[in-house]
């Protein structure tokens, strides 16, 4: 179903956290990275849930990316790529002030 939803919507934050969560917990850490990237790449336009629901899967998705991080010994980033946040701003979902943001990170 997550699939499914990031299918027609890429931008659904939600089904990118709960699919990087499953994956997380069978032990596909770099595919839950991707996901766990992803909602953060779009929360900032993510209007399905109020401020502090957000903010909750966000910092859990954060904390199980820093897990990934860590465990698979920096082998993945940990913050949103170039190369996603650039095909983020082609299908509309991030603007270029947002994307020079993360690049500075």
């Amino acid at each position: 179903m997550f699939e499914y939803s990031i299918g027609i919507d890429q931008t659904q934050v939600e089904s990118h956290y709960s699919l990087g969560s499953l994956l997380y917990d069978v032990g596909e850490w770099e595919l839950a990275a991707k996901h766990f990237r992803q909602a953060l790449v779009y929360a900032r336009f993510y209007t399905e849930l109020d401020s502090l629901q957000l903010r909750a899967i966000l910092a859990s998705g954060l904390e199980m990316l820093l897990d990934i991080y860590r465990g698979l010994q920096h082998k993945v980033s940990f913050l949103p790529t170039e190369e996603e946040l650039a095909a983020a701003s082609e299908g509309g979902g991030i603007d270029f002030f947002a994307l020079a943001c993360f690049k500075i990170l």
